[in-house]
């Protein structure tokens, strides 16, 4: 976050004794872009996520298999 608000993701590039060099993520690549440490509000390293779209599909299968499951086991004891 920069001091005029601005806020963008970015990889760090290096460190120079005035100045960041970051690359901004954007859909069209861009330059490698210094930042001088003056401008800088605030810096926080995002969390990689752990989960990947297989994982994702996989939790939503399992949790909908058991929510048939226990349905089906509801209309069985309701026969009785």
């Amino acid at each position: 976050r920069l001091r005029d608000g601005q806020h963008f993701k970015a990889t760090f590039i290096a460190a120079r004794p005035d100045a960041v060099l970051v690359q901004r993520k954007t859909r069209v690549p861009v330059s490698v872009e210094q930042i001088n440490y003056g401008s800088i509000a605030s810096l926080s390293r995002a969390q990689p996520s752990n989960l990947s779209g297989g994982k994702i599909a996989a939790i939503a299968l399992g949790s909908a298999g058991a929510a048939v499951g226990v349905l089906w086991l509801i209309a069985l004891a309701t026969l009785d």
